[in-house]
């Protein structure tokens, strides 16, 4: 007969329980959560003791823990609170861990919009439309307003700056007003081909364009 010997077995290397390191105080009628934080000399030291010592996951917990009722943690609500504060404080920092761990973040600049638009070939209509969709599945903005593509767009056409000092009738007042404004052939040249184009309406099967002109009151100056 022979006698075996039993041996214990070997963990895996970062596989075994993590160690919890959370304990709670109480302050008169508060009661505190307290996790021990260690200093680390460097990212790889933070991740292998973060292996044997979850405690970035036990601030979590205590975070989406109720001080009352439910003592049951919510980890969710946990990382939401911590995740607001994040964003709030070290928005660039957040914004480069999610891009380097393959969450897009990012937004379109007028550039861009412009670009895919030019490689695709899609009119304004069509850009928009697809923006639309955009912002809907992903749940937030995407890129900047569509119209801010104009300027990388052919058919843009340079608005005109100036200023005046205007006389209001009632107080006698005079106030200096700074406007805008974009040469009007021009623009209805660009707006009707673009309709055309969008309609596909050939010019010989139009009747008459009817338009509507409007602008800002300019603080009741015009």
């Amino acid at each position: 007969m022979s006698e075996a010997t039993l041996k214990k077995p070997r963990k895996r290397r970062g596989h075994g329980a993590r160690l919890k390191t959370k304990f709670s105080f109480r302050d008169g009628d508060v009661e505190y959560a307290a996790v021990p934080i260690p200093r680390h000399k460097n990212i790889k030291a933070f991740k292998q003791y973060a292996t044997k010592k979850d405690y970035p996951e036990e601030i979590v917990q205590s975070m989406g823990t109720s001080s009352t009722g439910d003592m049951n943690p919510d980890p969710k609500l946990g990382a939401k609170r911590i995740l607001e504060q994040m964003v709030e404080k070290y928005e660039v920092e957040f914004m480069q861990v999610a891009e380097e761990n393959g969450l897009n973040l990012g937004v379109m600049d007028a550039l861009s919009l412009a670009a895919w638009q030019e490689d695709t070939g899609l009119k304004d209509y069509q850009m928009v439309k697809s923006l639309k969709h955009l912002r809907y599945n992903l749940k937030g903005k995407v890129a900047v307003p569509f119209y801010h593509t104009k300027k990388c767009s052919q058919g843009y056409v340079d608005p005109k700056v100036k200023q005046f000092d205007h006389q209001y009738e009632k107080s006698g007042e005079v106030v200096p007003i700074s406007c805008w404004y974009q040469d009007v052939d021009k623009m209805t040249e660009a707006l009707v081909a673009e309709k055309l184009t969008e309609l596909k309406v050939k010019p010989k099967e139009v009747k008459e364009i009817d338009f509507v002109f409007g602008g800002d009151h300019g603080k009741e100056a015009f």
